[in-house]
């Protein structure tokens, strides 16, 4: 956790996001309540803080770098025929506290999921209609 907690310290401002993880399953991302603790301060306190965190990016540092390309490296394989095989690499670093919710969204890529600690259950949804479908599908391409 302490080198987790670094990175977070390292990586610029932008590329880690952090809140107050005891949301709703929907909700509206101007209305998510950050903390104001340090972001090396919540990664250190993430079993008990009451947060959500997540780092962005973290092919930037060349320590997770490595640590990502090795992971992927052992994954190229089995994706390589597959959706255009893997043409980004990207990682990502999610922690979250005890009981906290991660509000319903769409990813614009492929993931890989690896749970380091503790239990997650991860629910993958279904729009309620085609243009609902398309119009978040606009949202999340566009911007």
């Amino acid at each position: 956790m302490e080198s987790i907690a670094k990175l977070a310290e390292r990586l610029p401002e932008d590329r880690v996001e952090h809140n107050i993880a005891n949301l709703p399953k929907i909700v509206a991302p101007d209305a998510v309540q950050r903390s104001d603790q340090p972001v090396g301060e919540i990664a250190r306190n993430i079993d008990t803080n009451g947060c959500w965190m997540v780092l962005k990016n973290i092919e930037r540092d060349p320590e997770f770098k490595q640590l990502l390309d090795e992971s992927l490296d052992e994954a190229a394989p089995y994706v390589r025929d597959r959706e255009g095989g893997m043409t980004e690499r990207e990682g990502f670093i999610f922690l979250s506290a005890p009981g906290s919710m991660t509000p319903s969204h769409t990813d614009p890529e492929h993931n890989f999921l690896l749970q380091v600690r503790g239990t997650k259950k991860m629910y993958v949804g279904h729009f309620p209609d085609d243009e609902t479908q398309q119009l978040v599908l606009e949202d999340t391409v566009s911007g």
